[in-house]
């Protein structure tokens, strides 16, 4: 039988228990953390790659003469003005629409060009949404099929903490809706809808007042008109998310309702038959919060 330790080496005892559990404890954080930036940097990785694919196939870029459908349209051609050039050889405008089968029905649909190669990647596809002056510029999925679908996963339908941006499984995008609701996570790293908090401060909406959200038939804008914090789930709560579609006196309600939250002015306003967006993320410093911003189109 071992003999009882003295006050010295009991404390000896402890304080290398404590060594050896704090050196656990940050040999855990700095895997974990590790992890976290290489999931990081591997889904910047692929957004960038995405949104080059874009770029790249956009009409009017050196790299696109692969589009399924070569025709011609006035609003194809509007800014195919000769340049001074002299030259008689013509070249063919690149087409604003490319022609692509919906997996789901096998038929053929006109989508616009630049999104034709990622809607084949992904026909989950449904729209791109870019803020200048934030990092936003995602590809948007849905899944009326499936409710959150891509909270956890990212483009390509792996798991993911970063999740990917989505559109509410309720809402019709190309109808569309009288109110979309987009989700996207906040995350540390500043990536999906963490930039969205930049409008917490009214002079970044005053410089950058746009939201760019395509669908993957039609280019719109829209116009921010209410930036709020508000929280999910209770029973009293502001359900933002829930208004899909209504009649006069819902839309009104709803956009009155998201005025009266917002955070300032932004001298933007909205009537019935205008179309909304509401971009939705978390938001931590009250609980269970949300950091919300609506728009309306304006084109």
């Amino acid at each position: 039988m071992k003999k009882n330790l003295t006050p010295a080496q009991l404390r000896k005892y402890i304080f290398s228990a404590l060594i050896v559990l704090f050196a656990s404890v940050f040999l855990v954080c700095t895997v974990l953390l590790a992890d976290y930036f290489i999931k990081s940097a591997q889904q910047k990785s692929q957004y960038d790659e995405l949104s080059n694919l874009v770029q790249q196939h956009k009409p009017g870029t050196d790299d696109n003469s692969n589009t399924d459908d070569n025709s011609t349209t006035p609003s194809d051609s509007e800014n195919t003005g000769n340049s001074g050039n002299t030259g008689n050889t013509t070249q063919a405008t690149p087409s604003k629409y490319t022609t692509v089968i919906n997996p789901a029905t096998q038929k053929e649909i006109k989508i616009l060009t630049e999104y034709a190669p990622i809607y084949k990647l992904n026909p989950h596809l449904v729209g791109w949404i870019q803020i200048e002056g934030t990092r936003v510029n995602y590809p948007v999925l849905q899944t009326p099929e499936w409710v959150n679908y891509y909270l956890t996963r990212d483009f390509n339908g792996k798991e993911s903490k970063h999740g990917a941006i989505y559109v509410n499984e309720s809402a019709d995008v190309n109808a569309p809706s009288a109110n979309v609701t987009i989700y996207g996570h906040k995350m540390r790293d500043g990536t999906m809808f963490a930039s969205l908090h930049e409008y917490k401060k009214k002079d970044f909406f005053e410089k950058y007042p746009y939201i760019t959200f395509d669908t993957i038939y039609e280019h719109h804008q829209y116009e921010i008109l209410a930036v709020f914090m508000t929280t999910a789930g209770g029973e009293n709560d502001f359900a933002y998310h829930t208004f899909v579609d209504g009649n006069v006196q819902e839309f009104q309600d709803y956009v009155a309702k998201c005025k009266e939250l917002s955070l300032y002015d932004t001298g933007v306003n909205a009537s019935y038959g205008d179309r909304l967006i509401t971009l939705s993320t978390c938001e931590h410093t009250i609980d269970n919060g949300r950091f919300v911003v609506v728009a309306k189109r304006i084109s």
